[in-house]
């Protein structure tokens, strides 16, 4: 998926410069658009990842923390 993304946003750059300097602002600005939205999507799930380790993280500590203190 971060490839595709990476890829994605690559493309759309490169076909914004070409669509403006044709003079076509319509299509530049969609692309434009369409590079934000997938920016946003990697952000997203990068996100998601950090968090999703992060709570895995988190809960493994309070677990050994309850396994290893005595009652």
């Amino acid at each position: 998926m971060e490839l595709f993304c990476i890829l994605f946003i690559t493309f759309s750059i490169s076909t914004y410069f070409v669509a403006h300097s044709l003079g076509n602002t319509f299509l530049a600005y969609a692309f434009l658009l369409t590079w934000c939205v997938c920016l946003l999507e990697v952000c997203v799930y990068v996100k998601l990842v950090y968090l999703k380790n992060f709570s895995q993280v988190y809960f493994e500590f309070i677990l050994d923390r309850l396994m290893s203190s005595r009652w």
